[in-house]
């Protein structure tokens, strides 16, 4: 691996060469390998990868094509590049707690930096930097933090520790708080979102509130208001864990996280809901990679445009750059279908090119400019991790504290209480089902039948819909005789034979779930 090159504030990386190696996915057969390329890994253009495939640096099977060239099923796909990962953070990965006996190592992950290698990152990552950090040969991670995100990460050094607490997550059993800092003044009291959200675009992730999206639910309660700022710091609750929940719903309930750089873009309040919501799920799967609706590709082009700003024009001058290369070159200029394939804007005018917009002697990439400090992170953090026999908790950052002596210790809250069987507030549920059950003491009733003590499998969730609940229970083959005192049994067959079920005390109605 190259050498770190330390910088104040910052933390950089020397060039490399990587070749990223692919089979041909589903979607993309009988498609163009520029149209995927240009759809698919948008960090460089359309006029790039025209060079890069005329060049042999995007081969498939082994051999240069050209740009028109059709994928077909069982293409084995090669892009070698040159990286410039961008600058991250180099304050340290702080660790919380580790036992290795346990397998287990808790660390606070920094903004700026993504948790695993993704896009045009590929070393400053959370996992290559603890691993180094604390001599690890290996780190196993359950669950993510966006990029963005600073907070507590729950991992694991063995892959027996990684399978328990990957079945804790899938089961339901961890349960996670934040706490973010949104514009405007939030409501007094819990606030309750349960809109469904849909991903409208690969790349960015970009999430909208949707009634063909998957189902979400999130708690906030107020911590704070600053009137000077106009601002107020939230705890934030997800009960389910989709992609930028946190931050679709804030956006939703009209308070936005303050230094959002997707859902505080000023783009949004000239946003029609009406037509958003029309948006249909998946559409950028196909050629061209568009959402095919007109309110999310004007939502989409901002974004980009902003983001185009803050490095200096890098797409815009790697589309002009290339392009005039390619004329003098002699290769055909493919055009490309959908909004990924069309030119991107100039600057404004008068617009001037930031200092050290140099491009790569090598590849001849833009360098990019360094970022600034204010758009590493954005507010919201993972301060609390929790099940019934562990509990992990962080200090509030910096910018969750009313004052510079105000205390960093998380306020004592019903909605983020650390629960030994008992749940005030009766947030554990099976959430796919919406039943708002009170789970308190798992007590194994049926003989024989294999049953963890500590209930990791009771509450997974399912896909039943309530409505149909009784009709396929009277279906099922699997079914059994109820035992005393249990009012709903779900049997679901698994690789091992029927496994079923707990029961739970005082509670009228009483469901056990078992995958």
């Amino acid at each position: 691996m190259t050498e770190r090159v330390a910088a104040p504030g910052l933390r950089r990386l020397p060039p490399y060469w990587h070749e990223y190696k692919t089979r041909a996915k589903t979607r993309w057969y009988g498609r163009q390998i520029l149209e995927v390329f240009t759809t698919e890994f948008r960090d460089r253009t359309r006029e790039y990868y025209i060079w890069a495939i005329h060049q042999g640096l995007c081969t498939v099977n082994g051999h240069s094509v050209q740009p028109t060239y059709i994928l077909q099923n069982n293409d084995f796909l090669v892009n070698r590049v040159h990286k410039h990962e961008p600058a991250v953070t180099n304050a340290p990965v702080r660790i919380l707690f580790r036992d290795d006996a346990m397998g287990r190592i808790v660390v606070v992950k920094p903004g700026s930096i993504p948790v695993h290698a993704t896009g045009r990152y590929h070393h400053h990552t959370l996992v290559e930097m603890v691993k180094q950090q604390a001599q690890l040969s290996n780190l196993y991670t359950s669950n993510r933090l966006d990029r963005l995100t600073s907070g507590i990460m729950v991992c694991s050094t063995t892959k027996e520790a990684a399978c328990e607490l990957g079945n804790d997550f899938n089961a339901g059993l961890v349960n996670k708080a934040y706490v973010c800092r949104v514009a405007g003044r939030f409501p007094d009291g819990i606030i309750d979102c349960r809109e469904p959200i849909l991903s409208v675009d690969r790349q960015s992730g970009l999430n909208i509130v949707h009634p063909k999206g998957k189902e979400c639910r999130t708690l906030f309660q107020c911590l704070s208001y600053d009137p000077t700022a106009d601002s107020s710091v939230l705890v934030c609750r997800p009960i389910t864990g989709r992609t930028h929940q946190i931050r679709v719903h804030a956006q939703w309930l009209g308070h936005p996280i303050s230094n959002d750089p997707l859902y505080h873009h000023p783009v949004w309040s000239t946003v029609d809901r009406d037509i958003l919501a029309t948006a249909q799920p998946r559409h950028y799967e196909r050629v061209g990679g568009g959402s095919g609706n007109v309110e999310v590709e004007r939502v989409l082009t901002a974004l980009k445009g902003t983001r185009d700003d803050a490095e200096g024009w890098s797409r815009w001058r790697d589309q002009e750059f290339f392009g005039a290369l390619n004329r003098q070159l002699g290769y055909e200029d493919v055009p490309v279908p959908g909004p990924n394939g069309q030119r991107t804007p100039p600057p404004p005018p008068g617009e001037d090119m930031p200092p050290g917009t140099a491009t790569c002697d090598t590849c001849y990439i833009p360098l990019l400019p360094d970022p600034a400090p204010q758009d590493m992170y954005i507010y919201l953090h993972a301060i609390k991790y929790w099940t019934d026999t562990w509990v992990f908790e962080d200090e509030l950052p910096w910018w969750a504290r009313s004052s510079a002596k105000a205390s960093a210790s998380l306020p004592p809250l019903a909605l983020i209480a650390h629960h030994t069987g008992d749940d005030a507030l009766g947030l554990v549920q099976l959430q796919h089902l919406g039943l708002e059950l009170l789970l308190v003491v798992l007590v194994p009733v049926l003989q024989g039948l294999h049953l963890r003590r500590d209930g990791a499998q009771l509450r997974h969730r399912l896909e039943l819909p309530l409505r149909d609940r009784e009709e396929r229970l009277e279906q099922d083959p699997h079914r059994q005789p109820l035992p005393e005192g249990l009012d709903v049994l779900l049997v679901v067959p698994v690789q091992d034979g029927p496994v079923a079920a707990g029961c739970v005390a005082h509670v009228a109605r009483t469901v056990a779930v078992f995958p």
